[in-house]
């Protein structure tokens, strides 16, 4: 076995070993994935079988192989709030959470930006090992760029998911007005249509499907929505880190990695 690897393996049993909280938190998450697996799995739903047991294998490994690689630490508050992205997957797109609760994804969107933001800021700590005024000032810059680069890589995947595999992870929506320059044949003006109560869609040889209550939105103001939202996560994580830097207080060590110094385990 490549020594890297094995090395990777010890140090994953061993934190799972001497770190209780995350051990019980990593296993009641485990559980979560294995019941919502087997559950759908009974159902048929395959799709919905399948996806807990990836969440489960890539968030795990991807939080030892960062601790692991990175030599960092990620206390327990920010493994909770990291952790929350998947199960909220699950909840969304397999026990429908996005259809009986409208905002869920947003909400999920908000959590990830802030977390992005996190991983950002542990990054930046890594590459300048420096704990001065003006470090923390960049570190925090840099944490909020990155979670907005982030946001914006995410919902390119998710466009170019939906486009190969025509599916429908940019989620549509009703919109009432339509101010098209397309429509008016020139960029001078635009042609205007509002108040639009429902829409005829001609398919297939003249099939007919009638949308009522609006024009249907092919995604693009669920995808704006998603990075308005992850926008405000990343500002929380930065407003945060301005007033621990003004207070001089510890207020963001609990939902960031650290770097781990020469005569820590």
């Amino acid at each position: 076995m490549n020594k890297s690897i094995k090395g990777f393996f010890s140090y994953s049993v061993g934190r799972l070993r001497t770190d209780t909280p995350r051990t019980v938190f990593i296993a009641a998450y485990i559980m979560f994935t294995l019941y919502s697996s087997v559950y759908f799995a009974i159902l048929g739903r395959v799709r919905d079988a399948l996806l807990p047991i990836g969440y489960a294998a890539l968030f795990v490994v991807l939080l030892f192989a960062f601790e692991y690689f990175m030599r960092a630490n990620c206390p327990l508050p920010f493994i909770l709030v990291l952790f929350s992205v998947p199960i909220g997957g699950i909840l969304g797109s397999c026990y429908d959470f996005y259809t009986f609760i409208p905002f869920f994804d947003s909400v999920l969107h908000t959590v990830s930006g802030f977390i992005f933001a996190a991983v950002g800021y542990a990054l930046m700590e890594i590459i300048l090992n420096k704990n001065d005024t003006r470090s923390r000032l960049a570190m925090l810059l840099f944490a909020f760029a990155f979670s907005l680069a982030i946001a914006v890589l995410w919902e390119m995947f998710e466009w170019a998911l939906t486009s190969i595999t025509s599916g429908d992870m940019q989620e549509d929506g009703l919109v009432h007005s339509i101010h098209s320059y397309l429509l008016s044949g020139s960029h001078s003006s635009t042609f205007d249509i509002t108040m639009i109560e429902g829409t005829v869609i001609i398919y297939d040889g003249g099939k007919e499907y009638y949308i009522n209550g609006g024009y249907m939105d092919l995604g693009l103001f669920d995808t704006l929505l998603d990075m308005l939202v992850c926008l405000f996560g990343a500002c929380a994580f930065l407003l945060l880190g301005l007033v621990e830097r003004k207070a001089k207080k510890q207020i963001l060590k609990p939902f960031v990695p650290h770097v781990l110094e020469s005569n820590d385990p």
